[in-house]
């Protein structure tokens, strides 16, 4: 089954979350989020709405800046690895 990428553009969220647009712009020219280009506006995908709140939490709520973001981002990606690998190997050993 293939599941439907619904977009919204970065305005209208922007407007519903209270926040400046050059934030999300500021996320996407760093890498932490992936906006589509269509007819010279943006959006965003369904995809990256979660990813996007969460930012937006950690920027306005906890005042971490963009720099900051990446870095959290980095680490968390990281640790997501090690536990996968970690998993696999708890996994093997149980076989032995």
């Amino acid at each position: 089954m293939s599941e439907t990428t619904l977009k919204i553009s970065v305005i209208t969220f922007c407007q519903y979350h209270q926040i400046a647009p050059g934030f999300v712009y500021a996320l996407q020219e760093s890498g932490l989020v992936q906006l589509e280009e269509q007819e010279e506006h943006y959006y965003i995908t369904n995809e990256q709405v979660d990813a996007l709140e969460k930012y937006i939490r950690m920027h306005y709520e906890l005042g971490i800046n963009i720099e900051g973001l990446e870095v959290i981002s980095r680490l968390l990606a990281r640790m997501e690895e090690m536990e996968r690998e970690l998993r696999l190997l708890r996994r093997g050993e149980g076989r032995l």
